[in-house]
């Protein structure tokens, strides 16, 4: 039994669509986390320094350094709550994904 070209390639890409997206939100993922990662160690670094400027308290480049520290804080957590989401959501599209795959194969 021959099959016709046209169904076979359509055969051919509702298999490798669901690979292609899997690669695709990985590359994704990839960047994603190296994002989060560099996010979370500002707020280390910020969070060292601050306690490294408490001591010196009183002493006016202390406070205005410590002022700034205290503003850029809450905008670096909701980024990183913003960028967690996204590998969350990345994640939950890479299992549907691969489901997707099981179900098409």
């Amino acid at each position: 039994m021959q099959f016709p070209i046209e169904e076979s390639a359509r055969a051919i890409q509702t298999i490798l669509a669901p690979a292609v997206m899997i690669s695709a939100c990985g590359l994704l993922l990839l960047g994603m986390q190296n994002r989060y990662g560099r996010i979370n160690d500002r707020m280390r670094a910020l969070a060292r320094e601050r306690l490294d400027l408490l001591p010196k308290r009183g002493e006016p480049v202390a406070d205005v350094r410590l002022a700034a520290i205290e503003r850029q804080m809450p905008d670096l957590v909701l980024r990183v709550r913003i960028q967690r989401n996204a590998v969350y959501s990345l994640f939950a599209a890479v299992i549907v994904f691969v489901v997707d795959a099981f179900i098409i194969a």
